[in-house]
């Protein structure tokens, strides 16, 4: 039976399931000069996905990652994720940019950073 996981679609342009086709995983311990590893030492892992859309057939990545000191409050680890390409969910968050005309083209650079961050 195939793995599923529900993601925002860009193409769907809403919550569908995704197959996961592939993964791959990449791990990273910090080692001394005996190449052991360093207990409490510096670590990085990554979990990539391939995922399907089972709506549309259009195809995401899916970027899992973790690195030493990325915990909760009880201690359990914290991973980030990155959807490529980007999710383009509208949400209260995230904002259009207005667009400006006679303003300096420092300025809009400076806006739309700014729009993109918050």
């Amino acid at each position: 039976m195939a793995k599923i996981k529900q993601i925002y679609c860009n193409t769907c342009k809403g919550e569908t399931n995704h197959e996961i086709k592939a993964s791959h995983n990449k791990e990273y311990y910090e080692v001394d000069h005996l190449d052991y590893v360093v207990p409490g030492g510096y670590y990085a892992l990554t979990e990539y996905y391939f995922l399907v859309c089972r709506g549309c057939d259009t195809a995401t990545l899916d970027e899992k990652w973790a690195s030493a000191g990325m915990t909760d409050d009880n201690g359990g680890d914290f991973y980030s994720y990155c959807y490529y390409p980007k999710r383009k969910r509208k949400d209260f968050r995230e904002r259009e940019a207005k667009h400006f005309c006679h303003v300096d083209e420092k300025l809009i650079k400076t806006y739309k950073e700014i729009i993109t961050a918050f």
